[in-house]
């Protein structure tokens, strides 16, 4: 079947050809050294089982030197368009369904990391639908958030979420514009990240950085979206791994501890497998694959089940060390075009 300069098929609903591309969401937020520490509290830094406490002051307290926010904080700043998805009134005539947050599971969730954030800056987050698949029982959203620095204008991260709508599909788009992760399978694991308890609250405590959905603190929604009771929110799951997999990289001196380290993360990916509830174990199992990428796996202690499968890369071989001062600077200066600028 033909298709035209955007990869649309010439017989694809005209409702599917006016989403694709659809900037629903754009937003600002100031970065306070609160709010970095509140993220860091809820995705792993409540007790010692991923870093010391003594060793945590970098992401805890405004006043320490290398203070410090950790990548997946991006995932938690371009999750709050969240509310705005849920409105686009072209999504719910297509999927001809109104109610979308009782249907809604995140699927696969991707960060490129370009410069690191950091507290105290204003950023932009401009959020639009890239591609969407309906798989007849399910429809699959896919969306690209990206997160620019006001004042530098520089891009931080360019975010690709795949959000699962359950239930609802029948009209026809195959997608096909945006691949999803391609991850190995993996038979032995090198090293352990550890057993992470979360807290029977931790789905309150993290839906405090801004996911609001309530699929995760209401009983009746999560009981009708056939989840039993709430949900531990998927980033929530993805940013105590990823700190769990750096942090024990670190412990193993494959990565020496250095703020600079944070900034030669280049991508984080994952893919949610099954959900976690509040007050499990993750179990975080390592694989350093080469020389720039790690693979993990996490599973739920006490159901034995895997609930997240991705990997970390970086811009720089692990055993080379961290960026020099240039390399580094590069990487921040790294553009991508998105309609922010033309707004400042």
């Amino acid at each position: 079947m033909a298709e035209n300069k955007e990869g649309l098929s010439k017989a694809e609903d005209p409702l599917i050809a006016s989403l694709i591309g659809k900037e629903y969401s754009r937003q600002f937020y100031n970065l306070t050294h609160d709010q970095a520490a509140l993220y860091s509290l809820a995705t792993g830094l409540l007790d010692n089982s991923i870093i010391d406490y003594s060793k945590s002051q970098k992401y805890l307290y405004e006043n320490d030197k290398s203070f410090s926010v950790f990548p997946t904080m991006a995932n938690a700043f371009a999750i709050k368009e969240i509310d705005h998805f849920f409105k686009i009134p072209e999504l719910k005539k297509l999927i001809k369904y109104d109610n979308i947050p009782s249907i809604l599971l995140h699927g696969e969730e991707e960060t490129r990391c370009f410069t690191t954030l950091e507290a105290g800056e204003q950023y932009g987050v401009i959020s639009k639908i890239v591609d969407i698949i309906d798989k007849g029982k399910l429809t699959i959203i896919v969306v690209r958030k990206d997160i620019e620095s006001v004042k530098s204008k520089r891009l931080h991260s360019s975010i690709t979420s795949r959000y699962v709508l359950q239930g609802v599909g029948g009209f026809g788009s195959q997608g096909g514009r945006v691949p999803s992760l391609d991850l190995p399978k993996v038979s032995e694991f090198t090293h352990y990240g550890g057993a992470i308890p979360t807290l029977p609250q931790q789905n309150a405590l993290y839906r405090l950085t801004g996911d609001k959905n309530l699929i995760h603190i209401d009983p009746a929604i999560a009981k009708k979206a056939g989840l039993g009771r709430p949900i531990l929110h998927g980033l929530c799951t993805y940013g105590i791994t990823a700190r769990a997999v750096f942090e024990k990289m670190v412990a193993e001196n494959i990565l020496t501890d250095s703020t600079d380290n944070i900034r030669a993360i280049t991508e984080i990916g994952a893919r949610f497998t099954a959900p976690v509830y509040p007050g499990e174990t993750l179990d975080v199992q390592i694989n350093v694959m080469d020389k720039c990428k790690i693979y993990y796996e996490t599973k739920v202690k006490e159901r034995k089940i895997t609930v997240l499968k991705g990997y970390l890369k970086y811009r720089k071989p692990i055993s080379a060390g961290i960026w020099t001062a240039s390399e580094a600077s590069q990487a921040a200066n790294r553009r991508l075009p998105t309609l922010l600028r033309k707004l400042l």
